[in-house]
């Protein structure tokens, strides 16, 4: 899933729902990637720390 203004909102926030939906995907075994124009020293903490499999980014 994209990250800017897609999964956060536009103050940079995980909204509580899309939260609840990744963590729901990864339980049922789904693998959850990012898709992103950052960095991976960009992404916040916080995103990785929902468990995400990985991400993909524009290189």
């Amino acid at each position: 899933m994209d990250v800017d203004e897609t999964l956060l909102d536009y103050e940079n926030k995980l909204p509580a729902l899309a939260d609840r939906a990744i963590k729901e995907a990864i339980k049922k075994e789904h693998c959850v990637y990012i898709y992103t124009g950052r960095s991976e020293a960009e992404v916040y903490d916080y995103i990785w720390n929902i468990g995400l499999d990985g991400m993909m980014g524009v290189i």
